[in-house]
């Protein structure tokens, strides 16, 4: 179950799921055209993505549920929709063929999916139709808007000024930041995370987003995941970044026992946080972030992926194709299973299935057949 030592898998900013053999992830080029493509990234923003059956063995990167619905998003735009608890999928119309790495649910027919070049996709029939709400061009002339006019009120703040030369410039770069993260609420209010900080929020669902500047995040630190529990935010991200929003809705900065990347976030039914990341570093917290203990993973490649079962148990998902699971609330994780195939999201479908999303497109994992290998 081990890959090349170093290798990281950073699925949910590249297209082509580059290796690095790197101990944290690289500066990326997100203006590079994807592999097996003929369409450049910044026009891809507004061209539909291709119907065609292939989508079903393409690239995915996301899968959740959405009520009785399986929905799951990908490369050069594509979405699934499944109805019979994965078995099988068709594809949904999209407006976009940008790859597409996240996607989540507030209510089983309103939902959002986030992806490269700034996009964000809004659903209100369960993932059938998707209209686009937000992309890289728009989303920077708003960092801009927002950075001036707090510039102007606070003219001697230096980092007023540092907000304002960011803006300038990922106007100046174009539309090549991809949102990596969403953060779903209710109906209208999400927030949806990205590489080098990037960071939108809405109120109205949709109609408006608003850059979220209070984000302790200095360097630019890519943003991969993020949860709610009990009214709070939590993110997670490249160097050990740790965020935590406050009771006023500020956020801050948590101490973090881990300086490599966390990929992932999850929460158990009682409360507690686990972060995970490169080389199988898992973090657990039971005082809503305050203390963070490294927990043993049974793995030690890059965890990518996790989900917790109704009956509470917790999955995790590895780069080198295992599936970890923990029965005491994320304590310990003795027991490792073939995934079939690299982790890069899980759901749990409504026969108790795990639905596998990665390089191969989904699949299924019986929980029977992972309590026969134990």
């Amino acid at each position: 179950m081990n890959c090349p030592r170093g290798a990281e898998f950073v699925a949910l900013v590249c297209l082509a799921m580059v290796q690095a053999a790197a101990s944290d992830l690289p500066r990326f080029d997100p203006t590079a055209r994807p592999t097996g493509t003929d369409v450049a990234p910044s026009e891809a923003i507004n061209r539909p993505a291709r119907q065609t059956v292939k989508s079903a063995y393409a690239m995915m990167l996301s899968v959740t549920v959405a009520g009785e619905r399986l929905v799951a998003v990908g490369e050069r735009g594509y979405i699934l929709l499944s109805d019979d608890d994965g078995s099988t999928w068709r594809q949904a119309a999209t407006p976009t063929s940008v790859t597409l790495t996240s996607v989540s649910f507030a209510t089983p027919v309103e939902g959002w999916a986030v992806g490269h070049m700034g996009v964000i996709l809004h659903t209100a029939d369960g993932g059938s139709n998707w209209s686009k709400q937000l992309d890289g061009v728009a989303a920077a002339n708003l960092m801009l808007a927002a950075a001036t006019e707090r510039a102007d009120a606070a003219p001697s703040s230096s980092e007023a000024a540092a907000a304002l030369v960011t803006a300038h410039q990922f106007v100046d770069d174009g539309p090549d930041k991809p949102f990596l993260s969403l953060l779903v609420q209710n109906s209208r209010n999400a927030t949806a995370w990205g590489a080098f900080g990037l960071a939108f929020s809405t109120t109205d669902a949709g109609k408006t987003w608003i850059p979220v500047a209070d984000v302790p995040n200095p360097h630019g630190f890519h943003i991969y995941a993020s949860a709610l529990v009990k009214e709070r935010a939590y993110v997670v991200g490249e160097r050990g970044l740790l965020v935590r929003s406050s009771d006023g809705g500020n956020f801050v900065a948590l101490p973090s026992p881990y300086k490599g990347t966390l990929f992932g976030l999850t929460t158990t039914h009682s409360g507690v946080l686990l972060a995970y990341g490169l080389r199988g570093t898992l973090l657990r917290s039971d005082d809503r972030g305050d203390h963070w203990q490294k927990v043993s993973s049974s793995v030690n490649q890059s965890l990518t992926a996790g989900t917790v079962l109704d009956d509470g148990r917790i999955v995790l998902g590895c780069q080198c194709s295992r599936l970890v699971v923990s029965e005491d609330d994320g304590r310990t994780f003795p027991n490792s299973f073939d995934a079939s195939q690299s982790v890069t999201s899980l759901a749990q479908a409504r026969d108790g299935a795990i639905i596998v999303a990665g390089p191969r497109g989904l699949t299924r994992v019986q929980l029977t057949e992972l309590a026969q290998r134990r």
